[in-house]
């Protein structure tokens, strides 16, 4: 399959790779602008606690991809030094093409991935609850100690996504708590028409009204808004 256009790893040890971008289903092609993708990991990295330092801060982290479409947010966490990147889009073809795609051309980084075919909502719905592959992985590596959830909602896909950012938000927020031995970080990436559909009841005015307890931070960059849980 050939590429017309590519998307760049920004640092890390596969600093200036190239990813093909997948070719757009249902009109959405889901790839995060290079900007945005440099303010989200720099809004992990500020918000991680492991006490390793700059050089080693995504040590003993691994990274989640709900909605990963071209992959590029998963591969640039494996870059800088993930431990674990987990890939996870509906699409077959996407999946399968980014994995072919990442064996063939860095062959070293996909021992450090794992990509599925699934619903990305209804694994971290398993995750918070217990159960699934994440769960499994981290019974396995006691060490991780830290778990970063990446949500870039497909709201184009289709109208009963609308209330998706909402039902992540509750289900981080309300959640009971789990006792774990890892924290875990939720960064939610969206545009501004996208987060104005949300009807979750104490972010919906949100920042005009105070900000809520549960949010760690809250970023605007022009039409785009990264909200951390």
């Amino acid at each position: 399959m050939s590429h017309k256009s590519f998307l760049t790893i920004l640092k890390g040890k596969y600093k200036n790779r190239k990813i093909p971008v997948p070719a757009k289903i249902h009109g959405h092609n889901n790839v995060t602008p290079q900007k945005i993708k440099e303010a989200v990991f720099q809004i992990i990295e500020n918000n991680l606690e492991n006490g390793l330092g700059n050089d080693a801060i995504f040590i003993n982290t691994i990274f989640i991809d709900l909605f990963s479409g071209s992959g590029q947010m998963g591969l640039e966490a494996v870059s800088r030094g993930f431990d674990h990147v987990f890939f996870y889009d509906i699409s077959k073809d996407r999946t399968r093409n980014l994995g072919a795609w990442v064996r063939q051309h860095i062959p070293e980084a996909s021992a450090h991935c794992t990509f599925e075919v699934k619903d990305g909502t209804r694994e971290y719905y398993k995750l918070l609850t217990g159960s699934g592959g994440v769960i499994e992985y981290l019974e396995k590596n006691p060490h991780i100690k830290n778990v970063v959830i990446f949500a870039d909602p497909p709201y184009g896909l289709n109208s009963k996504n609308k209330y998706l950012l909402d039902y992540l938000l509750d289900y981080k927020t309300l959640n009971p708590a789990r006792q774990t031995g890892y924290e875990m970080l939720l960064i939610l990436q969206t545009c501004n028409t996208d987060l104005y559909r949300c009807t979750h009841k104490e972010i919906e005015h949100f920042p005009e009204t105070r900000k809520p307890a549960y949010v760690k931070g809250y970023y605007e960059y022009g039409r785009h808004r990264i909200v951390v849980v």
